[in-house]
């Protein structure tokens, strides 16, 4: 359910063929200020804020052989419901999904682990990218738009 968007901007600075480090410095430099907030309500009608975490700068980590990127949010609960759905707004790009403190939901994305459900008390969140997948959609957006070259 996790959709991602705004991958164009990528192709601003980058040319060539895409690679696995260059997509995963892209999307460091994307997030590397971004906030994970959580919502009570359905994607199309997202209103009450339930969390606001901010990116741990510390905690983003790349890992290349498993090709994957980790990003830890920390912040406070503001509210006592239901968690439903979420953003993570970068520079250019947006991450938006369903999520849920139950771990075996259908078609959630993003499980909160420990989201207590009690105000102001601290929540963290890991998120993880596959930069295998990333890469996946970064060629087939590439061989989408890229203009026919007849020789």
């Amino acid at each position: 359910m996790r959709q991602l968007t705004g991958l164009e901007c990528f192709f601003i600075e980058n040319s060539g063929s895409i690679k696995a480090e260059q997509a995963a410095q892209f999307m460091q430099e994307q997030f590397r200020n971004s906030q994970l907030t959580v919502y009570a309500e359905p994607l199309s009608e997202q209103q009450t804020v339930l969390a606001t975490l901010d990116i741990s700068k510390e905690i983003i980590e790349y890992d290349a052989y498993a090709q994957r990127l980790e990003f830890v949010f920390i912040g406070t609960d503001v509210s006592e419901k239901i968690p439903l759905t979420y953003t993570i707004n970068g520079v250019d790009l947006r991450y938006i999904g369903r999520c849920s403190v139950l771990s075996k939901v259908c078609g959630v994305d993003l499980y909160f682990s420990n989201y207590q459900r009690i105000k102001n008390s601290v929540a963290r969140q890991k998120v993880i990218v596959s930069i295998k997948e990333l890469v996946k959609q970064l060629k087939f957006l590439k061989n989408k738009y890229e203009p026919f070259n007849a020789t």
